[in-house]
C-alpha cells in the first residue's frame, strides 16, 4: 500500500469520526449545557496536542502565537456557532449545511482578489443554496429557522478559517499552529461558558463519553493525522474526501436516532452535496480544509 493511499484512508477514517460526532454531540447537548460542552472538549483537545507538541511550543516564535491568535478565534467563532445551530435542528442537517463552507472558500478567495468567482463555483453555490431551501422543509419565503441559520453563519466562518490557515500555513509553525488554535478556542470557550456560571465538574456518563471521543478522536487526533496526511496526497482528493463527511453524518443520523426525511429534504441534500463535489473538483488553490469537526 502506497504512502498516498494509506493518507487517503486515514483522511477518510478522520472524516468518519467528524460525520459520527454530529449525533454523539447532539445527544450530549440534550443533556448538557452547550457551551459547557464545547468548552470541555477544547479543553480536553488543548491538554492532548500539548503534551503532544510541547517541544515545537517551547521553540515557537511570536508570529507563530500570534498567527495561532487569530486563526483560534475565527475556530472558536464557527464551532461556538456549529454547536448553537446543533441544538436547534438535526444532527444530519447541520453536517450538510457546514459543508457549504467548501462551496463559500473559492467564492471569498475570488472576493479577495476582486475577481469573479469562475461559472461553476457560481453554479455549484446556487445548486447548495437551492438544497438549503429544500433540506429546511418548509415553504416559507424564508426558509432558514435559527437552527440552519446559525449552521450556516458557522459554515462561512469555517470558510474564512480554511482561507486563513491558507495564508499562515505557508510561513509559520504548522504544529504550533494546530496546537494555538486549540488552546484559544478552549481558552474562550471557557470564559463564554463563564458567563453562564461554573461549569459543572460531574458529568452524565453519556455526556462525558462524548467529550472523550470528540476532544480526543474528533479534535486531537484527526487535527493531528490531517496535518500528517495532508503531506502525503492532492489538495484535491482531501477536499474530495472530506465532502463524504455530510453523508456519513446522515447515515448515522438515519440508523442511531431514526431520523425521518422528507423526499423534499432528501433532494436538498442531494443539490447541496453536488455543489459541494463540483465546487470542489473544480478547485485548484492549495488549502487546508482543517475547519470540518
Amino acid at each position: 500500500m502506497s504512502t498516498q493511499t494509506k493518507a487517503d484512508l486515514a483522511l477518510l477514517g478522520i472524516t468518519f469520526i467528524w460525520g459520527t460526532s454530529f449525533s454523539i454531540i447532539k445527544d450530549a447537548i440534550s443533556r448538557f449545557d452547550a457551551l459547557e460542552f464545547l468548552a470541555l472538549r477544547f479543553a480536553v483537545a488543548a491538554a492532548v496536542l500539548i503534551i503532544l507538541f510541547w517541544r515545537d511550543l517551547l521553540s515557537a516564535q511570536r508570529s507563530d502565537l500570534l498567527a495561532a491568535v487569530w486563526i483560534g478565534l475565527i475556530l472558536w467563532l464557527g464551532f461556538t456557532l456549529q454547536v448553537k445551530g446543533l441544538e436547534l435542528t438535526t444532527p444530519s442537517k447541520s453536517a450538510f449545511v457546514t459543508g457549504f463552507s467548501v462551496i463559500l472558500v473559492p467564492l471569498f478567495e475570488s472576493a479577495l482578489k476582486r475577481k469573479f468567482p469562475p461559472a461553476l463555483n457560481v453554479l455549484s453555490a446556487t445548486s447548495a443554496l437551492v438544497g438549503l431551501y429544500l433540506l429546511s422543509g418548509t415553504r416559507s419565503v424564508w426558509p432558514l429557522d435559527r437552527g440552519l441559520l446559525f449552521t450556516f453563519l458557522c459554515a462561512v466562518g469555517f470558510a474564512l478559517h480554511v482561507i486563513v490557515v491558507g495564508h499562515f500555513a505557508r510561513v509559520q509553525n504548522l504544529n504550533v499552529m494546530v496546537v494555538g488554535q486549540v488552546t484559544v478556542t478552549a481558552v474562550a470557550s471557557c470564559i463564554l461558558s463563564f458567563q453562564h456560571g461554573i461549569p459543572r465538574l460531574i458529568l452524565p456518563p453519556r455526556v462525558a463519553v462524548a467529550i472523550l471521543v470528540t476532544a480526543v478522536l474528533a479534535t486531537a487526533l484527526a487535527f493531528y493525522t490531517q496535518n500528517w496526511a495532508q503531506k502525503h496526497t492532492l489538495p484535491s482528493r482531501t477536499a474530495l474526501i472530506f465532502s463524504m463527511e455530510p453523508v456519513f453524518a446522515a447515515l448515522i443520523t438515519y440508523f442511531t436516532l431514526r431520523e425521518r426525511w422528507s423526499s423534499q429534504m432528501l433532494i436538498g441534500c442531494v443539490l447541496i452535496f453536488a455543489g459541494i463535489v463540483s465546487s470542489e473538483l473544480h478547485s485548484k488553490e492549495k488549502i487546508s480544509m482543517e475547519s470540518m469537526g
